[in-house]
């Protein structure tokens, strides 16, 4: 049985296009959600190396390395989204 609803009758199955169409729109979903992961861990071991080579150069007493600049690829992966 397909599955009941509150009103008793059965619902119609999905059609194949939409099956189809639910299914592409949930790899995209899916490959987008996996792309914001990969370049957050980035960002993360790309922080957390320079903060230990800051506390190096402090422990040592010299000055600390330059601050971090973003890439070109961190920059437009932000200026994709539009807030407005």
């Amino acid at each position: 049985m397909q599955g009941l609803s509150c009103k008793g009758y059965v619902s119609k199955p999905s059609l194949p296009e939409v099956r189809e169409a639910n299914r592409l729109r949930a790899q995209e979903d899916k490959k987008r959600k996996d792309e914001a992961k990969a370049t957050a861990a980035r960002k993360r071991e790309r922080r957390e190396t320079h903060d230990k080579e800051c506390a190096k150069q402090r422990r040592e007493g010299l000055s600390p390395p330059t601050t971090l600049e973003s890439t070109e690829e961190e920059d437009s992966s932000s200026a994709g989204m539009g807030f407005s």
